[in-house]
């Protein structure tokens, strides 16, 4: 990761109640919580998706990257537009100790080939196959990229959503608990690429911490409760 910004937007902090954590606990906390995570559209009307649901599918998303033998600390990126998978795969790869690099769903082949060889990504979540065959088309400048995942349908050389979560069902659910246990709160957790206007897109480098206290702080001044 070469090119990303040279200090996170935190840094390393003390500890504090607000800033706990990682990520990773968070999807084991979400096993416990009762209510509604998710809502979202299907084509024919609106689907709830409990917090023990979603934290399920995680967990077996994050299970097929360890499939993969994806390592913790290895960067993935997500190439998608905002939609319900986004989030699974995101905090999948967060399960897994793994960092997450993103582009934006509009981005050109050329644009997604810089921030997945900033990121050094070795698997790319892509929409659907238009979107993956813009990575195809650059497949041969990443020597790091060894694996493409759609989101839906299906692409040559790509794995699907439900072969991932079928590779997940193969390993050991104390995996990701050892993974989770190899992550530190002031670990690298996501890299938000900013728009490129002024010159190549960079990384900020955002750690669990920083994400965790972000949420933190939305649940002490906006009234959220269990619906």
């Amino acid at each position: 990761m070469a090119e990303t910004t040279a200090e996170s937007t935190a840094g390393r902090a003390d500890d504090t109640e607000q800033a706990r954590g990682t990520l990773s606990e968070m999807v084991a906390e979400m096993a416990q919580r009762t209510g509604t995570a998710m809502v979202h559209h299907d084509g024919d009307g609106w689907v709830e998706v409990s917090y023990p649901e979603a934290a399920r599918d995680i967990d077996r998303l994050a299970g097929g990257l360890v499939g993969l033998g994806l390592e913790v600390g290895d960067a993935v990126a997500v190439f998608a537009d905002t939609r319900p998978e986004w989030v699974l795969a995101d905090l999948a790869a967060a399960r897994a100790g793994l960092v997450v690099a993103t582009i934006y769903h509009t981005s050109s082949a050329e644009e997604a080939q810089h921030i997945l060889e900033n990121s050094e990504a070795r698997l790319v979540f892509c929409d659907d196959p238009e979107t993956a065959a813009k990575v195809e088309q650059v497949r041969g400048e990443l020597p790091a990229l060894e694996h493409v995942v759609v989101f839906e349908g299906e692409a040559e050389g790509a794995v699907t959503l439900d072969d991932l979560r079928g590779r997940g069902d193969d390993v050991d659910a104390d995996e990701l608990r050892r993974r989770g246990e190899q992550v530190d709160p002031d670990d690298l957790f996501t890299l938000i690429y900013t728009s490129g206007t002024t010159g190549p897109a960079k990384g900020c480098m955002l750690t669990h911490r920083n994400v965790r206290t972000a949420l933190d702080v939305m649940e002490e001044v906006v009234d959220l409760g269990d619906d």
